[in-house]
């Protein structure tokens, strides 16, 4: 199974488990929810719709993308989630070499209004060595947390044009840090802070080159935000 597979499957059960603890629940949600099943629409970045003036102050349908840390994912709850998340630029396609435009600007996924992020807490063993659970072992019925971010993509995309990445430009940006071998690149150049930043990820099996934003300037950038535990009163 690919990187690809392995991470859709995933993103499936974190949707139903959400599906179940957020939006079938009163006390987190209000309003209408409908999971989507048109594979096309799917293709295009919409997992689910969204209806809620809570939420939108409109009585608009919301297209949302979901989007979750399957690779970071925590096995106790008295550890704090990584506190960062990436948006995907470009990807290499799987029986080649070429690459794709990833999520955050690609044509393709342009019916994506809003991304859906979040971090999970899973009680899974650890990978060997690592800090993280193992993603293989993750089922609907051992995740024991999630936080969940709602983020508007006009206003992610208005946040990364002020420090110059840009739907124009971000094929460029791409090819510069897979071209320099470099797998991190901080922006803008000169940034005391260590996010945002350009990553490059040659060790994963699609090579992803991702920019990387802190969970604060995230929290900032949420038009709701969720942190919902399995064991709850429905």
């Amino acid at each position: 199974m690919s990187f690809f597979d392995r991470d859709k499957d995933i993103e499936e059960i974190v949707s139903k488990w959400t599906e179940q603890y957020l939006f079938n629940n009163k006390k987190y949600f209000s309003g209408e929810y409908i999971r989507n099943t048109d594979i096309q629409l799917q293709k295009s970045g919409v997992d689910i719709i969204l209806k809620s003036h809570e939420i939108f102050k409109d009585n608009k349908y919301h297209n949302i993308d979901e989007k979750s840390a399957t690779s970071y994912i925590k096995t106790s709850l008295k550890e704090s989630n990584i506190p960062t998340f990436a948006f995907e630029l470009d990807y290499k396609n799987k029986d080649n070499n070429s690459r794709n435009d990833g999520w955050l600007f690609g044509k393709q996924f342009d019916k994506t209004e809003y991304y859906l992020i979040s971090w999970i807490w899973a009680d899974i063993p650890m990978k060997n060595g690592g800090r993280f659970g193992k993603t293989s072992e993750v089922t609907f019925n051992n995740i024991l947390k999630a936080k969940l971010f709602l983020i508007s993509k006009k206003d992610m995309h208005h946040y990364l044009k002020g420090i110059k990445v840009t739907r124009r430009n971000f094929n460029i940006i791409s090819e510069k840090i897979r071209r320099l071998g470099e797998t991190k690149i901080i922006i803008p150049r000169g940034n005391p802070n260590r996010t945002p930043n350009i990553q490059y990820s040659e060790h994963l099996e699609e090579k992803p080159v991702n920019v990387v934003i802190s969970e604060y300037k995230l929290k900032q950038l949420s038009i709701k935000t969720w942190e919902i535990e399995s064991v709850i009163n429905n």
